[in-house]
């Protein structure tokens, strides 16, 4: 009898130990943060300044808190008013941020790739994202054409003249 009531004493506290250990090593979840940016324009002309949109998205499970906002770039092609942003705030489960910081292109062409660094926590576990995206800096200009004038430019008239304009950017 003793035995069988040990073996039930056992079996009941393995039960037990089971849920309790299961219960306390319940997964953390990492912060999740999507992130999409947009340049706007797409192509820059040296010298000229565009607007980077930034999105932060929280597809986690808890609100999270975001700490540091950076844009490092290690060409030094173009310059930011703002290059770090801190303790921006909280971003509450499936609702986002938006930020806007203005880039400015220096003087060298081509394509260069600044990173966006994002550290952020959940108040459980930090995370630090990393985002490296294009920045295309390019001199072309607008063509412009006179394909169809008057002959002469008679005073005090209204007169077509026509224009051939082409884009030679990408964008």
């Amino acid at each position: 009898m003793k035995s069988s009531s040990c073996l039930k004493f056992l079996l009941v506290t393995a039960v037990f130990a089971l849920v309790f250990v299961s219960a306390g090593s319940a997964a953390v979840t990492e912060p999740s943060c999507d992130v999409s940016l947009t340049l706007t324009p797409s192509t820059l002309i040296p010298g000229e300044t565009g607007q980077l949109v930034v999105v932060l998205q929280n597809t986690g499970e808890t609100p999270l808190t975001i700490y540091k906002i950076a844009i490092t770039d290690s060409w030094d092609v173009v310059s930011v008013t703002h290059p770090a942003l801190k303790t921006l705030g909280s971003i509450g489960v499936g609702k986002s941020m938006t930020l806007t910081f203005p880039i400015t292109a220096n003087e060298k062409e081509g394509t260069f790739y600044p990173s966006l660094s994002v550290e952020l926590s959940n108040n459980i576990q930090n995370t630090f994202i990393k985002y490296p995206f294009a920045v295309t800096v390019d001199s072309k200009s607008v063509s412009l054409s006179v394909v169809e004038r008057p002959e002469y430019f008679e005073p005090d008239t209204t007169q077509v003249v026509g224009l051939s304009i082409g884009n030679l950017r990408s964008n």
